[in-house]
């Protein structure tokens, strides 16, 4: 029995000093000790287990890998191996870890990690199920009976084929030629930088062609492409991506239109959403697009700060509230498709990426729509979020030039929760969030000794403040006195505060 590492609660796995082999009595029963790298005298605590490799030594059982808990004694059970075998992959990149499970027989099914040594000299096997994991790569798993061949070979899992179609969002027509990717990572560049003049190239590309084009180069810089393809001249496409791990979306685009991106969730997902996976990719709309140009700012910044934003439109209505703006006659549409994918997740996005301060940034937005463009900041509480109160409706391929928009400091704020009595409460979560942007609650801070929460809030943007950490029901939860609207209109420090019932109090969760 060879111990490897101890898994503290809330510490993670701590590594021996070298691996501590020990031979079980005949009654297969042993005793281990270990010595740690950096603390010789750590003291496991309860709950803490030992990560343990069994290997019988004449190879009649195979190897297992099991956790078993400190200071308690415990049964590993070893299966008896019935013939040898040896693993191999028809496929596998040099630098993969593979870890090899037995399932178990089905039914029941029990899933045992094995010892490694097995993928690489073989050993002898139950009879039953065994599967691999590969990060980023999927395999299928093989089925050991008495009729396996010696040598038991990994194949890649291939996903499955996306069909679907491609449509005109104001004529509902059939679109032709659009690209349509599948992808399973981002990365640090900006779909913007490919441009309507080289997406006009795509109509030309033969499909058998589309792999080695100069657009899919291009596109590689943005995404981990696993597949593309373009829309026929009915709009239809169908996309088998290549083998490996999860693929996270598919997006449409064409030139002088917004990309639409579909989220592919899990099979689970889809059971649980009751939802079959070819309604993800059905009349998927088109709708045009212009692009604006701008620079965040940090206004009388002293010293360079890494602040980064992100685009959202503001669409919601359909006239500005100074009554200006009329939107065109597909707008219903247009919005419905925005939130219509069929998990509820957005349709259309300004641009996939943070954008950082100071820079010059170009997204994509819609054209003919009347909108506000809105730069939420990302988790930052020293700048402001942008919001300009300018709404926009440009022609389709239009370029507006925002020139520098500027984000200002925030304000502290603090805020007082006390009791009924009017006693202050010490350790109580307060969250914000800015209704003007539609966010989440930010993560907030713990009230101090005097019952005081002092945080930096953007000012003249809509929020409020709640505390929400609260074991309670959903409905209690809606409390009115749990929440105070805020709207910072001065330069300097204001203050708010929250009183809880005792019920309320008792209920702040790790209190």
């Amino acid at each position: 029995m060879i111990c490897r590492s101890i898994r503290v609660p809330t510490g993670g796995a701590r590594t021996l000093r070298g691996d501590v082999s020990v031979l079980s009595d005949d009654e297969g029963r042993f005793r281990a000790y270990g010595t740690f790298d950096r603390n010789d005298n750590l003291l496991a605590p309860k709950f803490a287990t030992m990560q343990i490799i069994v290997r019988d030594s004449d190879e009649s059982y195979f190897p297992t890998i099991d956790h078993i808990a400190i200071g308690q004694e415990q049964t590993v059970a070893l299966a008896k191996g019935s013939q040898f075998h040896e693993f191999a992959f028809s496929s596998l990149d040099s630098d993969a870890k593979p870890t090899l499970y037995f399932d178990g027989v089905d039914p029941p099914r029990t899933r045992v990690q094995l010892d490694p040594q097995i993928l690489r000299e073989g050993g002898n096997l139950v009879l039953g199920r065994y599967s691999i994991y590969v990060a980023d790569q999927s395999y299928l798993p093989i089925t050991v009976t008495d009729a396996s061949p010696r040598r038991l070979i990994f194949e890649p899992k291939f996903p499955p084929a996306y069909t679907g179609n491609v449509i005109d969002g104001i004529t509902g027509e059939s679109f032709r030629d659009a690209i349509v990717f599948c992808y399973d990572s981002t990365r640090q560049s900006h779909l913007t930088q490919i441009t309507d003049e080289q997406l006009l190239q795509w109509s030309d590309v033969d499909v058998d062609d589309i792999a080695d084009h100069e657009i899919v180069r291009s596109l590689k810089r943005v995404y981990g492409i696993r597949g593309v393809t373009k829309s026929d001249v009915d709009g239809r496409f169908s996309l088998v991506p290549t083998p490996g791990g999860a693929v996270y979306g598919i997006i449409v685009w064409s030139a002088g239109h917004l990309p639409v991106t579909r989220r592919l969730p899990s099979s689970a997902e889809l059971r649980r959403a009751d939802i079959q996976r070819d309604q993800l990719t059905s009349d998927i709309p088109m709708y045009p697009s212009a692009r604006i140009r701008f620079e965040p700012v940090l206004a009388n910044q002293d010293e360079p700060a890494r602040v980064t934003f992100w685009p959202v439109w503001d669409i919601r209505s359909d006239k500005q509230s100074d009554g200006s703006g009329q939107q065109p006659d597909w707008f219903a549409e247009f919005r419905s498709a925005q939130q219509d994918s069929p998990l509820g997740l957005p349709t259309f996005h300004p641009c996939f990426e943070l954008l950082e301060a100071n820079q010059l940034h170009e997204v994509l937005v819609p054209a003919d729509v009347t909108f506000k463009l809105k730069l939420d900041s990302a988790y930052n509480e020293d700048w402001s979020p942008i919001l300009p109160s300018d709404a926009f409706h440009l022609a389709p391929g239009e370029i507006a030039n925002l020139g520098k928009l500027r984000s200002t400091p925030t304000i502290p704020v603090t805020v007082q929760v006390r009791d009924v009595r009017g006693n202050p409460v010490e350790s109580c979560p307060v969250r914000f969030r800015y209704l003007d942007l539609e966010g989440s609650w930010e993560v907030g801070k713990l009230t101090d000794a005097h019952g005081v929460a002092t945080m930096k809030i953007a000012k003249d943007i809509s929020g409020e403040f709640g505390v929400i950490d609260l074991e309670l029901s959903r409905d209690a939860l809606r409390a009115a006195n749990l929440k105070q609207r805020f709207r910072i209109t001065r330069d300097h420090s204001s203050s708010f505060e929250i009183e809880l019932t005792d019920q309320q109090i008792a209920a702040i969760k790790q209190r």
